[in-house]
């Protein structure tokens, strides 16, 4: 049911303007919030890591690295991939490679979060089981838009 709401609004989005207008659009709107969405993430996981790792995480230590330093590491690599989403946004179409990579991290992040929860659930807080599936939401659905206007692009070779 979620998937036809998503798939309504892309074809929508799309059908509005010119393909190459569209697309474009779809593409940086899409982006955009990936962008924003890592950036807050990544800012609340480095501020707040001390808070956090307590809050979210059972274990005082990952391969003996506290887990406010594992976090603000997170955080950081967050705040590092917004700043690129934000940059290949700019001109989402000329950059379709990069766009595809970045689907594919937002992709292997989902699928990291839900191993995380199947093979080391007992690691996590229920406030952070919550934590991790409410992060991984958002950035599975980037990836559907993305991926979707992303097919929906032709290359002008193929026109």
């Amino acid at each position: 049911m979620q998937s036809c709401a998503i798939t309504t609004y892309v074809s929508n989005m799309l059908s509005r303007q010119p393909e190459d207008a569209r697309i474009n659009s779809l593409l940086r709107t899409a982006l955009l919030a990936n962008a924003i969405y890592s950036a807050a993430s990544g800012l609340a996981a480095l501020i707040f890591a001390s808070g956090l790792s307590g809050a979210l995480l059972t274990l005082g230590a990952i391969a003996g690295i506290s887990t406010a330093v594992v976090l603000g590491s997170i955080g950081a690599g967050l705040v590092a991939f917004a700043i690129f989403v934000g940059w290949v946004a700019r001109n989402p179409v000329s950059r379709r490679g990069l766009v595809i990579l970045i689907t594919v991290l937002d992709t292997a992040w989902v699928v990291l979060a839900a191993g995380l929860l199947g093979l080391t659930g007992q690691a996590f807080t229920n406030t952070g089981v919550i934590v991790v599936i409410a992060t991984a939401i958002p950035v599975g659905l980037f990836a559907v838009v993305q991926m979707a206007a992303l097919t929906s692009w032709r290359s002008p070779a193929a026109r």
